[in-house]
């Protein structure tokens, strides 16, 4: 044989161990396996550590075995009741089992009278008559069925952003029936101190970056709140190895799984069944029926509601001690349905916080706000705190003094119908209050701009006459002059007819 041969006969034979090892790879368990021996936040151990009250000490969780995979830094995070990045402890607690709220009250339904060959869920490997039994009590019960109705239809109202978050995560859309069946679809339920449409208890909201404050709770932020959910879910499944375990300890609590799990050495929900947790068991059996329901709703008759439509805000940064009603005004909306939009604001002023507050606004009221709200605010004299070197540096800005409250052409009021500018560049905006008489072809003479302009970008209705004492954001050229503060005479085209 030829050197160069056997030179490559022999690389070929040392290459098959790597070859089998990176086939071997492809295997879950042994990918669980390996990271459960190399991992430096798994439980091989068993012992995690803590600050407690004592002054020290260590609290020691069983482990549940080599199949397990890794836990993450913010299940680890759950147990030692600390925030990852440091911040203030959640001490831990016994939780009490969540309940899916929406079989209370339900009796025990009969399978055999659900439709045959029903989709089973992605979050289940098999199919259970006690799933089918609570399908049925589910749908078959008059007060169930209907509080499942008005919460599919709920359901609408924030379906698009929830799913778009959990598939940037990689775990499975239908997980969105947690929110259905925890929290209603409702930002502001509370069961206790577990809180939001996910219903997140302190522990689990702060291990994973979640803001609890006397006055602002991101719990009841329906986008933060999914993400830190997705987050902790996608945690829980790669922990436990199933989504039927996944929700098991979604349901009771993470710590009193890890211990309940490994106490019986359970690697799989259903050859375990009978020796889990009651609550927790259940809680994973609602869960699945509900999903099973939502995958098959024109098989249940459910398929013809029409579901809410759905929310659509853009958000704007607003200063610490900024009162909500004043974003309101600058937004062009109700204080009530600010309130509405932001249900993770417990007061009607934005706390100020060492990070960025955003308040979410209706997309039409956004382009007025941002114009508006810096002169409202100084106007009101609100006791806003600006971050130095931010959009709200107040000390450095030069602003316009506006007339928050008042409909009348008083001399606080003056420099905006003077047409004090708020923009650079070479397009200004100016703040103006209409006053008596204005008409938007008068405005838009005076300001050499055209009357759609000033109608699209203050949402007016064109058929209708400007309102006394509305704020308008006008764009103008930069070169254009003050206009003339006498109001605009009517044109001939909208004089009314005698």
């Amino acid at each position: 044989m030829r050197k160069p041969a056997f030179y490559a006969l022999v690389g070929v034979i040392g290459a098959l161990p790597l070859v089998g090892a990176g086939i071997a790879l492809t295997r879950p368990s042994v990918r669980a396996a390996l990271r459960g021996f190399v991992s430096p936040v798994a439980m091989d151990a068993g012992t995690l550590a803590r600050p407690d009250g004592g002054g020290g000490g260590l609290t020691t969780l069983p482990s549940i075995g080599a199949a397990a995979g890794a836990e993450s830094i913010e299940l680890r995070a759950v147990v030692q009741g600390i925030s990852p990045d440091g911040g203030a402890p959640i001490p831990p607690k016994a939780q009490p089992p969540r309940k899916a709220s929406l079989f209370e009250g339900a009796a025990p339904g009969d399978s055999k009278k659900l439709p045959k060959g029903l989709k089973r869920s992605d979050l289940t490997s098999r199919d259970d008559v006690n799933v089918d039994n609570a399908m049925a009590s589910l749908v078959q019960n008059d007060g169930t069925r209907r509080t499942l109705t008005d919460r599919v239809q709920r359901t609408g109202r924030y379906r698009d952003d929830i799913t778009r978050i959990l598939r940037a995560w990689k775990v499975p859309e239908s997980l969105l029936v947690l929110a259905v069946t925890d929290g209603g679809f409702s930002p502001t339920e509370a069961t206790g101190d577990a809180v939001g449409i996910w219903k997140l208890t302190p522990d689990v909201a702060t291990a994973y970056g979640l803001a609890l404050l006397e006055k602002y709770d991101e719990r009841r932020s329906v986008a933060i709140s999914t993400e830190a959910t997705a987050h902790y879910l996608a945690d829980l499944r790669e922990r436990f190895g199933s989504w039927e375990l996944a929700l098991y300890a979604y349901g009771i609590g993470y710590r009193t799984a890890v211990s309940d799990i490994a106490a019986h050495s359970v690697t799989d929900f259903w050859t375990s069944f009978d020796v889990l947790t009651p609550d927790g068991k259940d809680y994973v059996i609602q869960v699945l029926a509900t999903a099973q329901v939502l995958g098959n709703l024109p098989r249940f008759g459910l398929d013809r509601m029409k579901l809410d439509d759905p929310i659509r805000t853009s958000d704007l940064e607003v200063p610490g001690g900024a009162p909500l009603s004043v974003v309101a005004r600058a937004a062009n909306t109700s204080l009530d349905r600010i309130r509405e939009l932001n249900p993770e604001y417990l007061s009607d002023t934005v706390p100020s916080t060492k990070f960025a507050m955003v308040v979410h606004l209706p997309t039409e009221g956004l382009a007025r706000a941002k114009e508006v709200l810096m002169p409202l605010l100084y106007s009101t004299n609100s006791g806003v705190e600006g971050r130095a070197g931010s959009a709200f540096d107040w000390g450095k800005r030069n602003l316009p003094n506006v007339d928050a409250g008042s409909t009348e052409t008083t001399a606080a009021a003056r420099p905006i119908n003077d047409g004090v500018a708020v923009g650079s560049g070479s397009e200004r905006r100016v703040l103006y209050r209409a006053r008596e008489g204005d008409t938007l072809e008068g405005l838009a003479r005076a300001y050499g701009v055209s009357p759609v302009t000033i109608v699209t970008d203050n949402a007016l209705d064109p058929a209708a006459p400007l309102k006394a004492g509305a704020l308008l954001t006008i764009r103008a050229p930069e070169d254009a002059g003050a206009p003339d503060p006498t109001p605009a005479a009517p044109s001939k085209s909208t004089k009314k007819k005698k």
